[in-house]
């Protein structure tokens, strides 16, 4: 018996491109596709002491089945960001900038890929629904906490010393899990 199941977010992010009215697409990320300027067309918080605003995260796919005795779990995973959530202020539009969003977004695609390093080694019982979704509550906050401290520690892409840092970091534990 296979059972297939859709993270929470899913129906989210389903419900939200519903109600906007931009025709844009969830991104997906990919190594080889950067984030451009383009890419953040959503509507610009003028109030917000930021300079631009990258809305990225993970969304999971799975199925499990029975082995004989034991429960097999196959989980997929993925960082996407979303361009109508996602915008940059007129005049900020710096390569440094749009590095450090792009790092918010490879955040989220190092979220993804520890959610399914979790899942994989993980011994089910057959409270697996609750089981995948505690590991994705908990994969999910570590990820926001990151990226609140990726945000102190570069001052929003102002620390150079502190991007650099946090750049070999993320591409470090990138390639750890290819």
């Amino acid at each position: 018996m296979k059972f297939l199941h859709l993270s929470p977010l899913f129906f989210v992010l389903l419900l939200l491109s519903f109600q906007s009215d931009k025709s844009t697409d969830i991104v997906e990320w990919n190594s080889q596709t950067p984030l451009r300027w383009h890419d953040f067309s959503g509507n610009i918080d003028e109030q917000s002491p930021y300079d631009a605003w990258t809305f990225s995260g993970f969304n999971y796919t799975y199925t499990w089945n029975y082995n004989g005795d034991e429960i097999v779990v196959a989980a997929d995973a993925y960082a996407f960001f979303d361009p109508a959530q996602s915008w940059v202020k007129t005049g900020k539009m710096t390569p440094e900038l749009l590095a450090h969003e792009q790092l918010h977004f490879d955040i989220s695609e190092m979220h993804a890929r520890y959610f399914k390093d979790r899942i994989a080694g993980f011994e089910f019982t057959e409270n697996v629904e609750a089981e995948v979704d505690s590991i994705y509550e908990v994969t999910f906050a570590a990820l926001l906490e990151t990226q609140l401290v990726y945000d102190e520690e570069t001052e929003h892409h102002k620390n150079k010393e502190g991007q650099l840092r946090w750049h070999q970091r993320v591409h470090n534990e990138l390639n750890r899990f290819e």
